[in-house]
């Protein structure tokens, strides 16, 4: 999908003859077309092992773009981002605090 848009953005013969085909398709009715990465990313939500990786910053470029992309559209998952990170930091500094074995823990 992401290829035929981008496909369509930079070749104006396809692009003309999608929107003909389209508008035929649509009783000639004005059509108007959204093709930015955001509009085309905005239902990838981030799952579980996409948190974990951006958390540890251990996420290949291309998923990092997509991600990036995606948080720019989606409020739910930048929220999920951002409270994922604060849990992590609050867990973090819980585990650094675990008393030796054998102590009581306070």
């Amino acid at each position: 999908m992401t290829e035929v848009a981008e496909h369509l953005a930079a070749c104006p013969e396809c692009r003309r003859l999608f929107l003909e085909v389209f508008q035929e398709m649509n009783n000639h009715q004005p059509v108007s077309l959204n093709l930015s990465p955001e509009l085309l990313f905005r239902h990838e939500h981030l799952d579980f092992d996409q948190l974990v990786s951006l958390a540890d910053d251990n996420i290949d470029d291309e998923d990092r773009e997509i991600v990036d992309i995606h948080l720019r559209a989606c409020e739910r998952c930048r929220e999920d981002v951002r409270s994922f990170m604060e849990f992590r930091r609050q867990i973090e500094s819980a585990i650094n605090i675990i008393p030796a074995p054998g102590q009581p823990v306070k």
